[in-house]
């Protein structure tokens, strides 16, 4: 796919928003975190790789780039200093608002790119509700895709898909090498009982909330980042790339909902 430039919403100015959108109709939306994510990785984890992969799609197929929302729901990392979390119930609401903003814009094609786990069940929850207003949402959990189309370029047998793990630092390295000291990763479990059992290995057959750091380990961190490299994060982000690419593609042919709640938004109703 011929690469192009990246149209980043910040970057841009209002004229060159307006001709952007007689062409193009779908936004990306990029969704993280600043939370801890072991000894060796910034607590920006989520919000460089989830603001990665989104400018890179973006350069992929000529969409818009949003700004990174860079908070989430942090709650069970709360006991790790630097932590900040924002909730449910609030991001939802900043969410919807974004998205809200984008399509009054003339991008009802809204796709968000979520690199922290927790934050979906909060943008999940508002999906019916803006395609009620004409918009057309899709919500990609990036860590759960990675598991899909990577697995195999896992180094190492223990918890690769772990937090704070092989695959999601070699992604931070993908982007921000310079952040990462793999001198200080190590192989670490993770607290042993009922939320290690089932948190990692069964969502999302199977939801449970686990509690702040004791439940996170004492480091914050499981699974074996000695592994993690800068290569193995770029042939991730490609295959994490091909499959979004699809998805837009797939997502400019779908037809846009039926506009059934114009309240909000008066001019709407006659364009």
């Amino acid at each position: 796919m011929e690469k192009k430039r990246a149209s980043l919403l910040s970057e841009m100015t209002w004229p060159e928003v307006e001709e952007l959108r007689k062409t193009v109709d779908l936004a990306i939306l990029p969704v993280g975190a600043n939370d801890n994510n072991g000894m060796h990785s910034p607590l920006g984890t989520d919000t460089i790789v989830a603001s990665g992969v989104a400018q890179r799609l973006g350069e992929l197929t000529g969409c818009l780039v949003a700004p990174a929302i860079p908070w989430g729901n942090s709650t069970v990392q709360m006991g790790f200093p630097g932590t900040m979390h924002v909730r449910c119930s609030v991001l939802s609401e900043l969410v919807r608002d974004l998205c809200r903003s984008l399509a009054t814009h003339g991008f009802r094609r809204i796709l968000i790119i979520n690199g922290h786990m927790s934050n979906n069940w909060p943008i999940n929850d508002i999906g019916h509700e803006l395609r009620e207003e004409g918009i057309l949402m899709a919500l990609i959990d990036w860590w759960r895709v990675m598991w899909h189309v990577s697995m195999d370029l896992a180094k190492g047998d223990y918890l690769p898909e772990g937090h704070g793990g092989e695959m999601n630092t070699s992604c931070v390295m993908a982007f921000r090498p310079d952040l990462v000291d793999l001198s200080k990763a190590e192989r670490l479990a993770p607290a042993p009982g009922f939320f290690s059992k089932y948190l990692l290995p069964h969502y999302p057959r199977v939801f449970v909330y686990p509690e702040y750091r004791e439940q996170m380990g004492e480091k914050g961190a499981m699974g074996d980042p000695t592994k993690s490299s800068v290569e193995q994060g770029k042939a991730i982000v490609e295959r994490g790339l091909k499959f979004l690419a699809e998805l837009v593609d797939d997502m400019r042919k779908a037809p846009l909902p039926e506009r059934t709640d114009v309240s909000r938004y008066p001019r709407w109703a006659s364009g």
